[in-house]
């Protein structure tokens, strides 16, 4: 029988923990530090908040006592902190996530434009800017529609997608202010987009073959500032078995390979009408609310003693 300790408290961890609490080789599940409804059952709520790089120390402490089997890692912010390096520094390895370095794909959005360079990935055309003339200089290279997106972490909310040029130029002040530092300019992509996630262990990458898509924009019609998701729905009809096999053996392997990557990844995709498939970026963790639906879709667990 084996103890699982899941770090975060939104419905993403909540739903992992769903899934785990249905396997019979789990006995207990720790929440760090979970929320009311996780507090039942199989689960406990430890009253340590894992997702706070101060508490990194006080967590280990409390899974070396336990004897915790494995500690899976909701939220993006404590594996761009390090958590799993903590972790795997102080001779513990049964942590699923990351490292600091790997996280990048997520957290840097000029490594990951780079990354997909190098591999040849389909991606929009961007420009690199650190200032409010680069960013101007740019927006007038493009011959149609921007994106800005801020390259660093915004909890899903640094990006602003535009319908002209001329927005882009009248607003870019007000998204430096609001995301201030380094940034791209980007080509729009048009089309439906669309997540697909999978679980790898720095070779392989083995792919959920489903899309699922969230709703992000605050507006009906697709209008208004990104959310981080206020839903989502799978299987997506956009994407077909071929397109997932592609987004695997194209993407997600090869970035996988790249930078021996571990952990859950994410790609956000986006299919134009003639069938192109282009990556918006990579989450290096699942998403939310896409996992409340995905654990609902699996026929068996993600869970499996080694």
């Amino acid at each position: 029988m084996s103890k699982v300790l899941i770090v975060g408290k939104g419905g993403r961890e909540h739903a992992l923990g769903w899934n785990f609490e249905k396997d019979s080789e789990i006995e207990r599940i720790y929440y760090a530090p979970g929320k009311g409804k996780t507090d039942s059952g199989k689960g406990i709520n430890i009253g340590i908040d894992g997702t706070k790089k101060d508490n990194f120390p006080g967590l280990f402490d409390f899974v070396k006592k336990e004897k915790v089997d494995l500690v899976v890692v909701g939220p993006e912010a404590p594996l761009n902190n390090g958590i799993v390096d903590y972790f795997n520094s102080n001779g513990y390895f049964g942590i699923f996530g990351p490292t600091q370095n790997q996280t990048l794909v997520e957290s840097d959005k000029f490594y990951s434009y780079d990354l997909m360079q190098k591999l040849g990935i389909l991606q929009a055309r961007s420009i690199k800017c650190s200032n409010l003339e680069d960013g101007l200089d740019a927006i007038d290279r493009f011959s149609g529609s921007v994106v800005l997106k801020h390259r660093g972490l915004a909890e899903g909310k640094g990006v602003k997608v535009y319908d002209s040029k001329n927005d882009a130029r009248r607003d870019i002040k007000n998204f430096l202010n609001s995301f201030p530092g380094d940034f791209l300019v980007a080509d729009r992509l048009y089309g439906e987009e669309f997540s697909f996630f999978g679980l790898a262990d720095g070779n392989i990458f083995l792919p959920i073959n489903l899309a699922i898509q969230d709703h992000k924009r605050v507006n009906e019609g697709d209008k208004g500032l990104n959310t981080g998701g206020m839903g989502a729905y799978a299987p997506a009809p956009v994407a077909s078995i071929e397109d997932l096999e592609h987004i695997t053996n194209e993407i997600m392997s090869p970035v996988v390979k790249e930078i021996g990557y571990k952990g859950f990844l994410f790609a956000g995709m986006t299919k134009s009408r003639s069938g192109n498939l282009k990556v918006i970026e990579f989450n290096c963790r699942l998403g939310d609310p896409e996992t409340q639906t995905m654990v609902m879709m699996l026929e068996n667990g993600l869970y499996r003693p080694v």
